[in-house]
């Protein structure tokens, strides 16, 4: 494999077939990606309503 570094070897030590995960399997993964994505949403909702009350302009 050629990058912008020079030349990489790559060793591959299996290859397993695709499969579509079950639920149970990724509950807590889906779970950390969402909370993840509301804390951020509710954080810059936060951060917004801070500079509305500031008085500093910039």
């Amino acid at each position: 494999m050629e990058s912008e570094l020079g030349y990489h070897l790559i060793h591959c030590e299996a290859i397993n077939p695709a499969r579509q995960s079950r639920l149970d399997e990724v509950r807590a993964t889906i779970r950390e990606h969402l909370e993840q994505q509301r804390r951020g949403i509710c954080q810059k909702s936060w951060i917004n309503s801070l500079r509305g009350r500031s008085a500093a302009k910039v």
